[in-house]
C-alpha cells in the first residue's frame, strides 16, 4: 500500500500456515500495537521512529519506549465479529 506523504504499508495473511499464528501487529512512527494471546499492547515510542533512525549514532540502538497494556471488552469474535460489523 502507498499513502499520501510517502508512507507505505504491507498486509500479509494466510489460513494455510501450521501450527498457525493468531497475531495482528500495526506499526507506526510512534510505536506499534500488537494483539496476540488475548492481549492488546501498545509499545509507544518516545521519539518519532524516523527522527530516531536519522539521528541515532549507535548502530542497532533501540528507541526509548513505554509499554501500555490496552483494556478491551474481552470479546474476541474474530470472523463472526467482522461479519456482524459488515451487517450493522
Amino acid at each position: 500500500m502507498e499513502f499520501e506523504g510517502g508512507a507505505t504499508g504491507v498486509f500479509v495473511t494466510t489460513t494455510g500456515d501450521a501450527p498457525g499464528t493468531n497475531r495482528l501487529e500495526l506499526t507506526f512512527e510512534y510505536g506499534k500495537i500488537v494483539c496476540e494471546q488475548d492481549q492488546l499492547i501498545y509499545d509507544r515510542l518516545l521519539v518519532n521512529e524516523r527522527e530516531f533512525c536519522w539521528t541515532e549514532k549507535v548502530g542497532f540502538a533501540k528507541s526509548p519506549m513505554e509499554r501500555i497494556p490496552i483494556e478491551t471488552d474481552g470479546k474476541n469474535e474474530q470472523h463472526v465479529g467482522v461479519m456482524k460489523a459488515l451487517q450493522g
